[in-house]
């Protein structure tokens, strides 16, 4: 047989990694494994261009202002993308709370307006202490709730807010809402769940009082009761320094009629709580509601309660009814 005139060069294995002679062939006593050839880079797999379109890192904010107290909680939130499923979605994955404020009393200037001022250094001291910019904030929201949202000011307070903190949602929470929020802020809805009973939730917030019915971690029935612990704000020398509407309302169905500056001893406070809490009271045991608590409801009232198996209180009130709170803030809590 003539010879080769371009006869195959004998190669190493590292050639394979350079693209080199394609059409090949090794010397008999080499020890060749293609099978095992690896072309992974060392680098990190979150630096992988393919992993950084399904996974989405988030940092959220989110701005409460109750109708007693604001506060404020930095979070993030991981995202993925269900790329198995061909589907463009993102699911939250996880959620890693970063900081959450003290809750401040949320400030008024008056019966019909918000402190915008202090309201905003109460939310910017939250940034400093968090050790973030709005700049880093990649999304949020602020939601305005109770008696705060009926506020003249308020929706206007809350965009300016969510302009000017960073790129977030402004929301109004209305009563159905809130109700709801509160049975799974409170644990309730998990609870349920988790035990398989029908819970009672009860929020007793500093404007109104949201009631949820909870069944297998399913919110089935909501409704709202004009019934809040800081309708009616005292100062050191126990005079009247904020009296809300509702405030004046419950007051007189105690038998006092009261107004802004008039005093207010220990002995008329505990008579006009003790009315609001038979009023809430009645509001989740008797079908045929008095006048006086009928005017009370917001919303319809909760179906037929038979069957429940556990009651749960959330709001700053029940920080009283479990009796983690004892300081007196000058209202009816």
């Amino acid at each position: 047989m003539p010879d080769n005139p371009n006869p195959k060069r004998p190669h190493k294995l590292e050639d394979h990694l350079h693209g080199r002679d394609y059409d090949h062939s090794h010397d008999a006593d080499e020890e060749v494994d293609h099978d095992h050839d690896h072309y992974e880079t060392d680098g990190r797999l979150e630096d992988n261009a393919l992993w950084i379109q399904d996974h989405v890192s988030l940092l959220s904010v989110g701005i409460d202002i109750g109708s007693s107290g604001t506060q404020v909680i930095f979070s993030r939130i991981n995202l993925r993308r269900m790329g198995e499923e061909l589907s463009s979605r993102y699911f939250v994955v996880s959620r890693e709370t970063l900081f959450q404020s003290p809750v401040s009393l949320t400030p008024y200037r008056s019966e019909e307006l918000i402190d915008d001022a202090e309201l905003g250094a109460i939310i910017d001291r939250a940034f400093a202490d968090a050790g973030l910019h709005p700049d880093n904030i990649d999304t949020g929201v602020v939601i305005l709730t109770g008696e705060a949202l009926r506020r003249e000011n308020a929706e206007a307070i809350a965009s300016v807010l969510a302009e000017q903190r960073g790129e977030f949602v402004c929301a109004t929470a209305g009563h159905h809402m809130e109700s709801m929020l509160a049975a799974f802020g409170s644990g309730a809805a998990r609870v349920s769940h988790d035990s398989g009973k029908r819970i009672l939730n009860v929020d007793i917030g500093g404007g109104t009082t949201k009631l949820a019915l909870v069944e297998r971690g399913k919110v089935i029935a909501t409704a709202a009761v004009h019934v809040g612990g800081r309708l009616l704000v005292i100062d050191e020398a126990r005079r009247i320094v904020r009296l809300d509407p509702a405030g004046r309302h419950l007051a007189a169905q105690a038998g006092f009629r009261w107004s802004r500056g008039d005093v207010a001893d220990a002995a008329a406070m505990e008579r006009v709580a003790e009315w609001m809490a038979e009023a809430i009271l009645a509001s989740v045991s008797e079908r045929s509601f008095p006048a006086e608590v009928q005017s009370l409801f917001l919303t319809e009232p909760l179906p037929r309660l038979d069957g429940i198996d556990g009651v749960m209180f959330s709001g700053g009130v029940a920080e009283y009814v479990y009796q983690r709170e004892t300081r007196e803030f000058g209202d009816m809590g």
